[in-house]
């Protein structure tokens, strides 16, 4: 495992900690399982993960990491007792957590038996309060996004679907108590952002218009999909897709916004194009969709199976935290952009060169428009967002940026 390292790196002690282990393909599993890989590549590394994770799953994460992965069992608190210690320190544990962070502590603090890393990586804030106290001053935690900010952008998506007075069975909470319950989980998050923020060497956030002082800002990047395949007919109709998980609040904003205000201007300017929603997705928007005339494909294993060098993806986001990753995925399959300013917001992309940004109903549905109808157009955004993609967002490129800093911070704590 150390072969080809020098002893200085043989000689650094690496901790990746995680509360849960990052199985699935969701953008922020992808992104810890990335990262940590990155991280114990600076030396010896190990991978901790506090709950439950049977053998299967520990051989097949310790294959991706190429590090030894250690499953430590603790136990979780019962729901009243996560709301108890969420009561009587919210700054550590709100909203309500079921982990048990003194056990959680416990077990990290006999893992280690008195070794002390040199370099800690935590997925999260609850994973960083399972590192022992003694050894935080070493700790990187990675909030992918702050969590204050999210909850205060789920509290303008509530906002949103009040005015429109739209309410879905599985949507966001659209009433003035689910409203309150967001802001108050947005001040509970705040709280825990300063805890970390003080005893933590560092913490890194996707946008660079997260970062606070101390932080860091690593991107979120993709896997390479290749470059979308010509249309299989000779039917020159455009397909906008708006690809992402409709289970998020956000993306489920955008979805009716989009549905309500943007695509009746756009059916005026292109009557034969084709809308499809491609992702996972609550039980009503189905219906949803066809009210609007708009394909609703449901989970999908291969978002390539929607997508053609015809396409154009559209990212109507009015409100999130973080990247919006979709736009990343779209660069790199060399496909054309249509983007709110906020669903670009942290990506510093250019309106005109690498995507096309509008905020207006009427005016994204022209942008729309210039996408489909004007092919030099879509070959010059198509090849600038790829260019973008490949000297920006390869999970090389980004793992690269990240052991240069965590090595330099290194340094600085030393000296």
């Amino acid at each position: 495992m150390l072969q080809g390292r020098d002893r200085a790196s043989a000689d650094t002690r690496v901790l990746c900690v995680f509360l849960e282990a990052p199985l699935d393909d969701s953008t922020v599993s992808t992104r810890w399982r990335r990262l940590a890989a990155a991280v114990c590549g600076i030396g010896v590394g190990t991978a901790a993960v506090v709950l439950d994770v049977t053998p299967t799953e520990q051989a097949w994460l310790s294959a991706q990491l190429g590090v030894p992965v250690v499953a430590l069992h603790t136990r979780r608190r019962s729901r009243w007792g996560g709301l108890v210690a969420a009561l009587s320190r919210p700054w550590q544990s709100w909203p309500p957590s079921r982990t048990d962070a003194v056990a959680a502590r416990a077990a990290v603090a006999a893992h280690l038996d008195g070794v002390k890393p040199d370099v800690i990586w935590c997925a999260g804030a609850e994973a960083f309060l399972a590192v022992p106290k003694r050894l935080r001053s070493r700790a990187v935690v990675d909030y992918v996004d702050l969590p204050s900010r999210n909850r205060r952008e789920l509290a303008r998506v509530a906002v949103h679907r009040i005015k429109r007075r739209i309410t879905h069975e599985g949507g966001v909470d659209a009433s003035v108590f689910g409203l309150a319950r967001v802001v108050q989980g947005g001040i509970g998050s705040g709280w825990i952002e300063r805890y970390v923020g003080r005893r933590a060497a560092a913490v890194t956030v996707a946008s660079p218009r997260e970062v606070r002082v101390g932080g860091h800002c690593v991107r979120t990047g993709v896997d390479d999909p290749g470059i979308v395949p010509p249309p299989v007919d000779d039917i020159p109709v455009t397909h906008f897709v708006f690809p992402g998980s409709f289970l998020y609040p956000p993306h489920q904003d955008a979805a009716e916004w989009f549905a309500l205000y943007v695509l009746p201007p756009l059916r005026k300017l292109l009557p034969a194009s084709r809308v499809v929603f491609a992702g996972e997705c609550p039980d009503w928007m189905p219906a949803f969709g066809k009210l609007h005339g708009i394909e609703v494909t449901g989970a999908l294993d291969d978002l390539g199976a929607v997508l053609d060098s015809r396409s154009v993806v559209i990212a109507p986001i009015r409100a999130g935290s973080g990247t919006i990753v979709e736009v990343i995925d779209a660069w790199a399959r060399g496909i054309p952009v249509v983007a709110t300013s906020r669903a670009i917001e942290g990506l510093e992309a250019t309106d005109g060169e690498d995507v096309l940004v509008a905020d207006d109903p009427a005016e994204f549905a022209a942008r729309c428009s210039m996408a489909a109808r004007y092919p030099e157009l879509r070959a010059k955004l198509a090849g600038n967002g790829r260019a973008r993609y490949e000297s920006e967002f390869t999970w090389p490129v980004i793992g690269a940026g990240l052991v240069s800093w965590v090595r330099s911070l290194r340094k600085v704590r030393s000296t």
